[in-house]
């Protein structure tokens, strides 16, 4: 590589001063241009190979009482590869199950779901068990989770911080987006286990409690949700 009106020869650490050595700082900055060039590309690659995958109906990861078996076969041209598929853990789902019926059925809002599952020390998909072992956000997940009746979704929420940036705090930022954007297939790996119903009207009660805020839906007074403040507009 040749610059123009700059030195290419590395210079004696010695000898170094400021200014001195500005063909190798050309060549610093190439190397970092082209290490995020290659990040970007292999993001690329990780991203078409997932939207490829969730095409095909093939689960990436394991959600709430899924278990992961990986399985080597070999295909006609006799050569092997990698392939996975999910097994049901029967105990998990009965808890999957229990939140789902509570919720669509029985009314039982998403707080008193995760009082519940703390208080009678259910484990948590992250393992834990306890007064913090479950949130709202992750029982909202599971019920938003379409894998629990056989689909395979992708591109409900995006988060790259080459396509989509960083947020303020510096965190790789997220980016939902609408339904007619996801991709939305029949999954090849596994099946579900929650009825279409079900979760169709578990959907439905999601939708309207984040348009009257929360609590409106569980509480028994009547102008709950209704009643709006002049000044805040809460």
């Amino acid at each position: 590589v040749y610059i123009r009106n700059s030195p290419v020869e590395p210079v004696n650490p010695q000898e170094f001063f400021w200014g001195n050595n500005i063909g190798n700082l050309y060549m610093q900055a190439f190397a970092f241009v082209g290490d995020v060039a290659e990040n970007v590309a292999r993001s690329e690659r990780v991203r078409s190979g997932a939207i490829g995958l969730a095409k095909r109906g093939i689960l990436r990861n394991a959600p709430f009482a899924y278990v992961k078996v990986p399985k080597m076969v070999t295909d006609k041209d006799g050569k092997q590869k990698y392939i996975w598929y999910y097994e049901i853990d029967l105990l998990k789902a009965e808890i999957v199950k229990d939140i789902f019926t509570s919720y669509a059925k029985e009314g039982v809002s998403l707080r008193r779901l995760v009082l519940r599952l703390n208080k009678t020390s259910v484990q948590s998909p992250s393992g834990r068990v306890g007064i913090e072992a479950w949130s709202a956000a992750t029982i909202k997940n599971i019920l938003t989770n379409p894998a629990y009746i056989g689909k395979v979704r992708w591109g409900r929420k995006l988060g790259s911080k080459y396509q989509q940036g960083k947020s303020a705090s510096g965190k790789t930022r997220r980016v939902y987006t609408k339904s007619d954007k996801w991709i939305l297939a029949d999954g090849e790996n596994f099946s579900g286990f929650i009825d279409k119903s079900v979760f169709n009207s578990v959907q439905e009660k999601l939708n309207i409690r984040s348009q009257t805020g929360g609590r409106a839906i569980a509480s028994e007074g009547l102008l709950t949700g209704l009643v709006v403040c002049g000044l805040c507009n809460r």
